[in-house]
């Protein structure tokens, strides 16, 4: 039973001549075929997509970004439609193959060193793009802050805060354990009519005289 199943499922694949390897009776790929109109064998298909990805199915997006493809030569070209892979209800997701995308780049753009010519140009044109438009952006708000007075009154706000004096140091009490106290000669105080003597550090004791 097994071995019918295997002898069924081998029937049903397309068997014909590969345009790669150019050799007839191969097991020919399904969805080059079938979508694509190529004849090439699932194993030419495995060893260029190892080689240098040919036969591996690409966005939109991305063969605009790496092959600099404008939006008109996509209008035709052969595509695999696919569930859009955020959301069901969003416009589903077309795959291009890379090997098309390729060759009509090498084509419009001689070759690969032309290819990434035009992508640095590209690049260096969206770089300066940005730049002048954030410039752009940055004397527009300028402007309208001089219309609406808004930088004036900015620096007449911080000419009329009052300038904060420096703060004196807090007085700190030496610690008894670092400090001993060095009395001077005692001094008659003739107000309080008692003996004083007095530490440098501000601690005065009266003194009691026979």
């Amino acid at each position: 039973m097994a071995e019918a199943h295997v002898r069924l499922a081998m029937e049903d694949l397309p068997v014909g001549l590969c345009a790669d390897c150019n050799e007839d009776g191969q097991i020919l790929d399904r969805i080059l075929q079938q979508h694509f109109q190529l004849q090439v064998c699932v194993m030419c298909k495995q060893n260029r997509n190892l080689r240098d990805g040919s036969y591996e199915l690409i966005s939109k997006s991305r063969a605009k970004v790496d092959f600099a493809m404008p939006e008109s030569f996509f209008h035709g070209l052969p595509h695999m439609t696919k569930p859009n892979p955020h959301h069901e209800a969003f416009a589903p997701l077309k795959l291009y193959l890379k090997k098309m995308i390729m060759d009509e780049a090498y084509r419009l753009y001689d070759d690969k060193d032309g290819l990434e010519r035009e992508k640095a140009a590209r690049k260096l044109k969206a770089y300066t793009s940005a730049a002048k438009r954030t410039k752009h952006l940055l004397k527009r708000k300028h402007v309208l802050m001089s219309l609406t007075g808004e930088d004036k009154q900015q620096d007449t706000e911080q000419e009329s805060e009052p300038k904060q004096k420096p703060k004196k140091p807090a007085y700190i009490p030496v610690a008894d354990r670092d400090h001993k106290h060095q009395f001077a000669a005692e001094v008659y105080d003739e107000t309080a009519n008692s003996w004083f003597k007095e530490c440098e550090c501000g601690m005065k004791v009266e003194v009691e005289k026979w």
